[in-house]
């Protein structure tokens, strides 16, 4: 019975939607829009710019990211310097002893 309930319900949307419309109004104004409407052609291509090519000149230039071999025995001298230090040196934040 629940079944036979839903069925007349669907039956019925479907012969609805199946039902002939009355179109043309729409087609009218679709020809109107045609007919009114002026064929405008569309703007040109912006001008492409040639490409230029970058010449890169800082080949022979030091390595911001490689430490030099200079900076590295600095900078062991100072750990080293620190490290003798009473303390071990390090004077920063630490936990409570």
């Amino acid at each position: 019975m629940k079944i036979h309930s839903l069925i007349a319900p669907l039956m019925l949307t479907v012969l609805v939607g199946c039902a002939d419309r009355n179109m043309s109004d729409l087609q009218n104004f679709v020809e109107d829009t045609k007919r009114n409407t002026p064929i405008r052609k569309p703007d040109p291509p912006p001008e492409i710019k040639p490409y230029e090519p970058f010449a890169y000149t800082a080949q022979g230039l030091k390595d911001p990211f490689v430490v030099s071999p200079f900076a590295q025995e600095e900078e062991l001298t100072m750990t080293q310097d620190v490290a003798m230090q009473p303390g071990g040196g390090y004077t920063g934040v630490r936990p409570d002893p």
